[in-house]
C-alpha cells in the first residue's frame, strides 16, 4: 500500500529519502565497481610502472592489486574504500645460485601493512629502490573525480527514479 503523504515537508522528505537510498544503491553497485578499477589502475601506474625489477610484480594479481584487500562501505551518500593488505610474511634471501625463504624479523611494517608501506614507502636496507612514496589511493581519488564515469552513474541511477 502506498504511503499517504499530508503536506508538502512530508513529500520533499519522501523524495529526499527516495534519492538518498537510491545514491547508496548505486553508490554500492556500480560505483563501488567503478572505483575499485580504478584503484587498480592507479595501483598499475603509480606502483608497478614505477618499477622495472621484473619480481616486483610477481604478487599483481593476488597482492597489492588484488581485490581482497578493498573494502568498501556506503552509508549517507557517501562511498568509501578502504585497502589494507597483508604483505608476504616472508622475506627471500640469495645464496649465491640458492634462494631460500625465512619469516620476517618482528616489525609491523614486514607483515601486517603492505598498502601502508607502499604508500608511505619502505625499503630494507633504507635507501633501496622501494624507498620513494607511492601515494596510489590519494592518484585513484584524483582519476575518480576527474574521469566523470563516477558522475554519470551516480546520474544514471538517480534518472531510474526519474530524477533528471
Amino acid at each position: 500500500m502506498a504511503k499517504r503523504i499530508s503536506s508538502a515537508a512530508g513529500f520533499e522528505a519522501a523524495i529526499l529519502q527516495a534519492v538518498k537510498e537510491n545514491i547508496n544503491e548505486t553508490l554500492a553497485g556500480e560505483v563501488t565497481d567503478i572505483s575499485k578499477r580504478i584503484i587498480q589502475e592507479s595501483i598499475d601506474t603509480v606502483v608497478y610502472g614505477a618499477y622495472s625489477p621484473k619480481h616486483y610484480g610477481r604478487r599483481m594479481d593476488g597482492g597489492l592489486r588484488g581485490e581482497g584487500g578493498l573494502s568498501p562501505s556506503v552509508g549517507d551518500m557517501k562511498l568509501t574504500i578502504e585497502h589494507d593488505v597483508v604483505g608476504n610474511p616472508y622475506k627471500r634471501t640469495f645464496n649465491g645460485g640458492s634462494v631460500s625463504y625465512e619469516p620476517w624479523p618482528d616489525s609491523p611494517h614486514q607483515v601486517s601493512d603492505l598498502s601502508g608501506m607502499i604508500i608511505q614507502g619502505y625499503s630494507h636496507p633504507v635507501g633501496g629502490p622501494y624507498s620513494a612514496s607511492r601515494p596510489y589511493m590519494d592518484y585513484a581519488e584524483e582519476q575518480a573525480v576527474n574521469n566523470g564515469e563516477i558522475k554519470a552513474a551516480i546520474i544514471k541511477g538517480l534518472s531510474n527514479i526519474g530524477l533528471k
